[in-house]
């Protein structure tokens, strides 16, 4: 799929609730004009990224407004859920494509990652440290603004707050989710 401008992700979605009401809550949460909403066409839930869902609007102006507001509160069954909005990105594997611009630069940000200060959190940072070396700690994302790079397939907790679902602590499922998404990748 390719970046159409019309399409957002949506993360950090519950994962205990149907399909289809949670379907129903975001086109009622993403038509209303006070979060930025609009007519919408589409809402997928992609099987490989548990709660998330992808919004495809009418218009790419509906899109652009839903993605400013960035946090949304949305409201399932008596429970408020956090939820981030941006833009919906191909995502490109360089290793199975090549670089899509080599040479080129790309878009990004400053990246960091937390651990506890433990002898787990010391075996998973060497881990870690391994997996950057073999080039799988990032992905390249291609949008309408550009390429830019981001996070790959491994878990990263980039907040000490806030809790699983804003990426932060506490999170108790975190090191064993990591240890057994690195082990996946061959990272022992």
């Amino acid at each position: 799929m390719t970046a159409d401008g019309k399409t957002v992700l949506v993360e950090g979605l519950p994962t205990d609730i149907l399909e289809d009401r949670l379907a129903d809550k975001l086109s009622i949460h993403f038509l209303r004009n006070r979060n930025g909403g609009g007519e919408i066409t589409n809402i997928t839930f992609p099987e490989e990224s548990p709660g998330t869902a992808l919004i495809t609007f009418e218009e790419n102006e509906v899109a652009q407004r839903v993605c400013r507001m960035r946090t949304h509160m949305l409201s399932v069954d008596e429970k408020k859920y956090e939820v981030q909005v941006s833009m919906h990105c191909t995502e490109v594997n360089p290793d199975e494509i090549g670089d899509p611009n080599p040479g080129n630069p790309y878009k990004g940000g400053q990246f960091q990652g937390f651990l506890p200060a433990t002898a787990k959190g010391n075996e998973l940072l060497r881990l870690l440290m391994k997996a950057f070396n073999q080039g799988l700690t990032f992905k390249i994302k291609t949008c309408d603004s550009g390429d830019t790079v981001t996070w790959g397939q491994i878990p990263h907790k980039t907040k000490m707050e806030g809790g699983k679902s804003a990426s932060g602590y506490p999170d108790a499922s975190y090191l064993v989710h990591l240890t057994e998404v690195l082990k996946m990748l061959g990272i022992e």
